[in-house]
């Protein structure tokens, strides 16, 4: 009996995390006698990248196993597995084989395709549409609920009511912000996992509820208010009845602090040092020009005064903290009906948003035991594996949990137990504001046991990334950096993982460089001089990277740096919205929506001012551009610049139609640019769903502020990004500007959390207010709530600052504020300049601190070189299946990609029909071209080469993607697998060339090393006639 197996790996940054995962995937594949064991095994990770760089990476070592002689990996498996070298070439060739014919069930997959596929199975169950949509972008949805909701004004009396006293209250505290956003925020709290208990609470309460519980918070205040006045007055009495006024104490102050009480102005009350002056009894009487002896009956008062001063500082606090209450009760009060009309829509629209999946996938968890949702799903997993552990979320985990307890408690007919293997780093848990949860793999660190399992705790503190200075100057700098965490807990692990044993060569470079405060300037500067100099030292631009905290950091970098010689692409710069063709198309369709606005005339006269080198003569144009209709001013376009676009259009087109027709009018097909392509495929998405151009030009308002074109990771020029989308990066040289943040974010983010209502006669149990200073005052329980924000916040910030310190392979450069005099606010600035001091050095904005070599140089390695276009994005988009070309001379490409959809839908005689249909009703081919098309599928199909091709029971792999070790992935048109054969077809028209054959003797001698059926290859030339041409190899 195999028992079963918990295994952690609690790995540093550059330990090799996705080498142990792969390595671990593969010992086990190796280690059970079925070929198809793979199917038992389910692998998830965060992102898509991720996925395909795991997968990637097993094809790759099963394929080393089998051709290299020498293999790392094979040795160390050989030895864990008590198979001999030979043993494991057949074993991982028969298992390569079976995974790459069968890759569908290679379920190496991201956490929410994971879920989707279990929502997918239980659609039924969790009342589902069976055909809905799944949508990432929950903005779109948020914004049409809440003008649903609005909508109801004058219709609902309770919405009307609500809205309308809410509007009132914004306008006696003189809050602008708009009523739609406050809610369209408090509805994100929907999708919110870190909110999910208590919505829970707050959806079982009515309106009702939210209504008599505020009139008894308002009755409290009130209350409180009026005891906070009796204190005051009290205290005046006192200090009247002995002949004492503001002159005798410091500033008048202490009067002055009862008289705002008595006139009920709390506001700005305690930002002051009154409390601890009448606490210590100092600074309180002004002892100058006051005689002795009234000096020594206000002395005397002090104790008396402070025991009213806090007796009314306890009632204030108590309105301070209703009136925060107020400022989100009504919106809170709407959560229910919120959270309702959502469903309502997603019902009605059969969408669900992405930001749901792992709600109704507790629903399940909940509801039916593992079995069956094995069951629902058709797999049946036994070994797991998780990579980035320390992000997933406490309803994540919950709902993975019984399937790990199934795999690990319960045999299999063979009698074996099942395994888990989870890979994480806490000190790189940077995603708590997505409901990433930190404790979970602590609690695990430190307790080692899950369920009545055991835990294996393995830890990796050997970094394989950097150079050795970097690795040193890591462990020096944490060892001292760790001292700013408050919680004992946070601080404990750190003081247990930071240290990382050094295994790398001799060599490496780290510098900080010190600017006065407040001169970004100074930091943009200094990042350039940094960037020229590394090319100087050999660094290529490609392997360089500026890191940074915030996308204003980002985006003042990129404005700056695109003015020298130093190419850099960020995700700014290749935001589709900053293409000029791009922002010409909207313009032309804001213009057909609304005619009327003279602003988008001027736009598009603009773009071709510009593009003509026509400055001179903008006056004149702009002012003949406003004369007329719509239909005047196309014309004038026509005239001026010789394109122009048909306001008609708009009437007998469809949406996608529409910009296809502007593209060609308006000249832009013959600047055909990445950015159009991506345009294209969001447009495309679009019209799958609707041709309304208002709903396009809404979602587009919101969507063009995160539209980015792809960039391939060859990219020979200075990335700039976030430190979060660094994470899991490395960059041979990395500059880190502007590292000089606060611990604790900006007081202008309006940041808010949920707070218990401990008043009497409360129905509702919770409400919501803003984080804020003022939260620690207000009794115990607000206080623990503030703490563990705070201590929350330094765990981030020094998480974060691991992450941006752990990216560099060989150099790296910081650059941060030299503080004049050390902050209240713990900060980055504070810790590099106590570190310096510590290692004897004197910060200066003038010489940098220089750790490891003195100079840096770099050799660039071959796969490292680039060819200086390689900037352009690479792309692979279905929407060319129906984009139309402009061109006459692209006939013959549009034909043959035609070709390729119809017969991609045809696997045997059977489909023809069908096929050919599908083909029509999709705009591939026109109706009165069915018969044709008939004709000219039936000499194929019936060809005498091709018959035994097309027969019904042989397996059909029709554009199939094959995976092939070190090339990537393959598409054959056509594979067939007979009894006897294994048939390879690609299809063409036009001319036969020489060099079309060299592609399908590729796919056929790789398919040929994997089949044990002989390979047939066919050339076939699809035109008006049809050839087909033997392959021979």
């Amino acid at each position: 009996m195999i028992k079963p197996s918990f295994n952690i790996i609690d790995a540093s940054a550059g330990s090799g995390k996705t080498y142990s995962l792969v390595f671990n995937y593969i010992k086990e594949l190796l280690s059970n006698s079925d070929d198809d064991h793979y199917r038992t095994l389910l692998a998830l990770t965060f992102t898509n990248k991720a996925v395909n760089e795991m997968k990637f990476r097993i094809i790759e070592n099963l394929s080393d196993f089998i051709n290299k002689d020498d293999c790392e990996m094979r040795n160390k498996v050989s030895q864990e597995v008590n198979l001999d070298q030979k043993e494991i070439r057949a074993k991982s060739e028969r298992i390569l084989k079976n995974i790459l014919f069968n890759y569908a069930g290679f379920d190496v997959l991201t956490l929410d395709s994971f879920t989707h596929r279990i929502i997918r199975s239980f659609a039924l169950e969790l009342k589902l549409p069976k055909s809905f949509e799944v949508v990432i972008d929950q903005d779109e949805i948020l914004n049409d609920i809440i003008d649903i909701l609005i909508d109801q004004v004058g219709a609902d009396k309770e919405i009307t009511k609500s809205l309308v006293d809410y509007t009132y209250y914004k306008i006696d505290k003189n809050n602008k912000r708009t009523i739609k956003d406050i809610f369209i925020d408090v509805s994100k709290i929907i999708f919110n996992e870190n909110d999910r208990e208590y919505l829970k609470k707050i959806r079982s309460n009515t309106p009702d509820d939210f209504k008599k519980t505020q009139m008894e918070l308002n009755k409290i205040r009130l209350i409180e208010s009026n005891k906070a006045v009796e204190y005051a007055k009290s205290a005046l009495n006192i200090l009247s009845s002995n002949g004492l006024s503001e002159s005798i104490f410091s500033n008048g102050l202490v009067i002055k602090h009862f008289n705002s009480i008595v006139k009920k102005k709390f506001e700005g009350l305690y930002s002051n040092n009154l409390e601890k002056n009448l606490r210590e009894k100092n600074r309180v009487i002004k002892k100058t020009n006051n005689p002795n002896d009234l000096i020594n009956i206000a002395e005397k008062l002090i104790p008396e005064i402070h025991k009213y001063f806090v007796h009314a500082k306890r009632c204030i606090l108590k309105c301070n903290l209703i009136d925060e209450l107020n400022k989100q009760w009504i919106p809170v009060s709407f959560i229910s009906k919120i959270a309702d009309t959502l469903n309502s829509y997603q019902n009605e629209e059969k969408k669900i948003l992405v930001g749901q999946f792992n709600e109704k996938i507790s629903e399940v968890v909940d509801e039916y035991e593992a079995p069956f949702i094995y069951e629902k799903i058709g797999e049946k997993y036994k070994h797991f594996f998780i990579d980035e552990f320390q992000d997933t979320s406490n309803l994540q985990w919950k709902n993975l949990k019984p399937l790990l307890i199934n795999a690990l408690e319960v045999e299999d007919l063979n009698g074996k137990y099942g395994s888990v293997f989870l890979v994480g780093d806490p000190k790189q848990a940077i995603y708590r504001w997505r409901g990433g949860n930190i404790n979970m793999f602590l609690n695990f660190l430190n307790n080692k046991k899950f369920n009545n399992t055991k835990i294996n705790i393995i830890k990796r503190l050997k970094n394989q990334r950097s150079l050795y200075e970097i690795v040193d100057f890591n462990n020096k700098f944490f060892e001292i950096a760790l001292e700013s965490l408050s919680h004992s807990e946070y601080r404990s692990f750190y003081k247990k993982s930071f240290y990382q044993e050094i295994i790398s060569p001799k060599g490496g470079k780290v510098e900080i460089h010190f600017v006065n405060e407040k001169e970004n300037t100074t930091h943009v500067k200094k990042t350039i001089d940094s960037l020229l100099e590394a090319k100087k030292n050999g660094f290529n631009w490609g392997s360089m990277a500026i890191l940074v905290r915030k996308k204003n950091q980002a985006i003042s970098i990129f404005e700056s740096i695109s003015k020298t010689e130093i190419p850099i692409v960020s995700t700014e710069s290749l935001l589709i919205k900053k293409s000029s063709s791009i922002s010409l198309i909207i313009s032309v369709l804001k213009l057909n929506i609304f005619p009327e606005k003279l602003i988008e005339r001027a736009n598009i006269c603009k773009y071709f001012i510009k593009n003509n080198h026509l400055d001179k003569y903008a006056h004149e144009i702009f002012a003949n551009s406003i004369k007329g209709t719509i239909n005047d001013f196309s014309i004038f376009l026509t005239k001026k610049f010789g394109f122009s676009f048909n306001p008609s259009n708009i009437q007998h087109l469809s949406f996608f139609e529409l910009i296809e027709s502007y593209i060609d009018d308006l000249g832009l097909n013959k600047n055909f640019d990445s950015y159009l392509e991506f345009f294209l495929e969001y447009c495309y998405d679009f019209s799958m769903k609707s041709d309304d151009i208002f709903k396009f030009l809404k979602k587009w308002e919101s969507d063009s502020e995160k539209l980015t074109i792809p960039l391939p990771d060859d990219t020979q020029a200075v990335r700039i990004m976030t430190i979060h989308k660094a994470k899991g990066l490395q960059f041979p040289f990395v500059v880190l500007p502007f590292l000089s943040s606060d611990f604790q974010p900006s007081p202008s983010i309006i940041r808010q959390v949920w707070f218990p209502l401990d008043f009497e006669n409360t129905l509702v149990d919770f409400g919501r207010i803003n984080i804020s200073s003022r939260l620690e005052t207000y009794g115990e329980k607000s206080k623990e709530i503030f703490d563990k924000d705070k201590n929350e916040n330094e765990l981030d910030a020094l998480n974060n600052l691991y992450v941006a310190l752990t990216r560099a392979k060989t150099k790296m450069v910081i650059i941060t504020s030299l503080l004049k005099k050390p902050k209240a606010r713990k900060n980055y600035s504070q810790l590099f300049y106590e570190f310096v001091k510590n290692n004897g050095l004197d910060p200066d904005v003038n010489h940098p601190a220089i750790f490891g070599s003195k100079n840096s140089f770099y050799k660039t390695k071959e796969d490292e070189k680039f060819k200086k276009d390689s900037v352009r994005p690479k792309f692979n988009f279905h929407w060319k299946n129906r984009l139309k070309k402009f061109d006459s001379t692209n006939y013959n490409a549009e034909k043959g990609v035609n070709i390729h959809i119809l017969f991609s839908k045809i696997e045997n005689v059977l489909d023809v029909d069908s096929a050919i249909d599908y083909c029509i009703k999709s705009g591939v081919f026109k109706t009165e071209n069915k018969f044709e098309l008939k004709n000219l599928v039936n000499k194929v199909i019936y060809h005498d080469k091709l018959k035994n091709v097309f027969e019904m029971g042989n397996k059909i792999y029709n554009e199939k993607d094959i995976l092939v070790p070190r090339k990537g992935l393959i598409r054959p048109d056509k594979v067939v697998l007979t009894k006897t054969k294994c048939y390879v077809l690609d299809y063409k028209t036009g001319k036969a060339i020489d060099n079309h054959s060299e592609q399908i003797l590729e796919y056929s001698n790789y398919l040929e090393s994997i089949i044990s059926l002989p390979i047939v290859s066919y050339l076939v030339y699809i035109n008006k006639d049809v050839t087909v041409k033997d392959i021979i190899s």
